[in-house]
């Protein structure tokens, strides 16, 4: 029987979702969504371990042949009626499906009646009380899935375990690392490479939730205890798209990226460019500065421009080379504190554009 999971709406619920989902866009591509579900699975992972069956499903409720009925009948549902969730609800849909494969007499004999493969699961700790779960779904169509589970027993024992259960079949362990702290893994998809996983085994504290509180007798945070039996395990799932979407055509942003002030060749910058990254760090003695500009026109105009910004200034050209399709000229100031390079090449994302790859050091007593 089809159990959906447990309502997880209330307000404490929401305001972790809001908390886990802006965490977990952080440094992540902009578009990405994030969806959490507290005490319950995030929908879609088995349709995510399944890409086979999901196409296999998908073809049959297109046809609308004798398949979907006999699929729909696996789920418990008319055919009609199935076809119906399976275009709102794919998830759901599958779950229907899958759990009544795993409900039959023989699932293989099910499956292969329906030429179909039996549907894959992640195997989970059997103690492992599930705390939550979070999706990420990038704009290209990479799904991860973070999954995360208490269990009772101690970690190596929990190490052991996960290590069995990851690799057989169709399941595969690639690696692992493991010492006191930490038990890790890294295990793939025998039926699709585009199915990844990584595990973490973690131990616990004698006692999780008294974490900032003093025992009375020793004065000593609870969170400083040493490892309990208990044990964490956190899974991490990816699931790359069949086929990709196609990236949206490139639009120049109405602004470039704040350059810092500090910044010492300001007027390598002048005129019609604009800053789509910058990385840069200042330390005691010495500054790095790495910006991706683009600035319309040819790499031929560009590169040009570049050298009379530079001989203009009084700093000296040190090497003007051809590489490939592009052009790196690297220079150095007058008084030698300040040393750098310019790449120039078609910007690979629409060629009426050209990008330039600027990266500057400068040491102490450099102009800024």
């Amino acid at each position: 029987m089809y159990n959906p999971p447990p309502d997880t709406t209330g307000a404490g619920a929401g305001a972790g979702a809001a908390v886990a989902a802006r965490l977990m866009t952080v440094g992540e591509p902009l578009g990405t969504v994030v969806e959490s579900r507290a005490e319950g699975l995030v929908p879609g992972l088995q349709v995510a371990l399944n890409p086979t069956v999901v196409t296999t499903i998908s073809s049959a409720v297109e046809a609308e042949d004798e398949r979907l009925t006999s699929i729909a009948e696996v789920a418990g549902m008319d055919a009609a009626a199935f076809a119906a969730l399976w275009e709102n609800d794919r998830a759901d849909a599958f779950a229907r499906f899958a759990a009544g494969i795993a409900a039959s007499d023989d699932p293989a004999a099910t499956a292969d009646e329906l030429f179909i493969d039996v549907p894959t699961a992640l195997p989970v700790h059997p103690e492992g009380e599930l705390l939550g779960s979070v999706l990420t779904r990038r704009t290209n169509g990479e799904l991860a899935y973070f999954i995360v589970y208490d269990t009772p027993g101690p970690q190596i024992e929990a190490e052991r375990l996960v290590s069995e259960q990851l690799d057989q079949s169709p399941w595969q362990v690639t690696g692992g690392r493991s010492n006191r702290d930490l038990g890790f893994f890294q295990f793939q998809n025998t039926l699709s490479a585009d199915i990844t996983g990584f595990v973490w085994i973690l131990p616990r504290t004698a006692d999780p939730d008294g974490a900032g509180e003093s025992d009375e007798a020793s004065e000593t945070p609870a969170a400083s205890a040493e490892p309990g039996p208990g044990s964490s395990v956190i899974y991490l799932m990816q699931s790359q798209p069949a086929i990709a979407p196609e990236d949206p055509p490139f639009e120049l942003p109405d602004e470039g990226r704040p350059v810092p002030d500090v910044f010492p060749a300001a007027f390598l910058l002048e005129g019609e460019q604009t800053v789509l990254e910058l990385f840069w760090s200042k330390q005691p003695g010495v500054s790095g500065y790495q910006l991706t500009v683009l600035t319309p026109g040819s790499s031929f105009e560009a590169t040009e421009l570049y050298r009379e910004r530079i001989e203009a200034q009084g700093w000296e050209i040190v090497e003007d080379q051809a590489v490939g399709f592009a052009t790196i000229l690297e220079f150095a100031s007058e008084d030698g504190r300040l040393q750098g390079s310019i790449s120039i090449d078609t910007f690979a994302e629409d060629d009426s554009y050209t990008q330039i790859t600027l990266q500057i050091q400068s040491a102490a007593g450099s102009p800024s």
